[in-house]
């Protein structure tokens, strides 16, 4: 009971902050806040009703409660595991043409932006918005690189190498992925 008692308050708190948040600092489509705004706390949760509002559009979503927030993390990780689920079954076939792992996973991080920023985004119930290459962009490329591509790319070689050593076949065919 205490437990549940601790996320209503926890929800009921991360309500009021966005209510104070979203006063303050106006944020654009992929919410990022102003600079001023970044450090509230609130910043994580705006980020997951603007996601969740690409499946059922942005005024239904941020006028939505904690059902929502739910909604857009259950997005944000359903479709981060999808890309890194494709690219585990995909590894030993990527392997073949390219050996160097962490070029595979800045290659891959690559495919997952160009696939979520031309493909993904414009068939969202969010807002369009002309592409401009800025330094924004640039970083979140950066980002999703480092903490997405090269950590997936490693570990898929790590395991993929242990089975070869273990005297299995790399072959995802084999393996029973396919």
């Amino acid at each position: 009971m205490l437990r549940i008692d601790f996320a209503a308050d926890n929800i009921l708190r991360c309500q009021r902050q966005f209510a104070i948040f979203n006063r303050r600092c106006r944020m654009n489509i992929r919410g990022q806040p102003p600079e001023q705004c970044r450090f509230t706390g609130a910043f994580p949760v705006r980020m997951f009703y603007v996601i969740a509002g690409g499946a059922i559009g942005l005024k239904t979503a941020l006028s939505g409660g904690p059902l929502i927030v739910i909604l857009g993390i259950f997005i944000h990780y359903f479709i981060s595991f999808s890309f890194a689920l494709s690219f585990f079954l995909l590894y030993p076939r990527i392997s073949k043409v390219s050996s160097n792992k962490y070029l595979n996973g800045l290659l891959y991080a690559i495919f997952v932006w160009l696939t979520m920023t031309f493909i993904v985004l414009p068939l969202t119930a969010l807002p369009s918005r002309p592409f401009v290459m800025n330094i924004q962009q640039i970083i979140g490329l950066l980002i999703l690189a480092v903490v997405f591509g090269t950590p997936i790319s490693i570990m898929a070689d790590k395991y993929y190498k242990s089975r070869i050593a273990e005297g299995t076949t790399s072959n995802s065919r084999q393996a029973g992925f396919i």
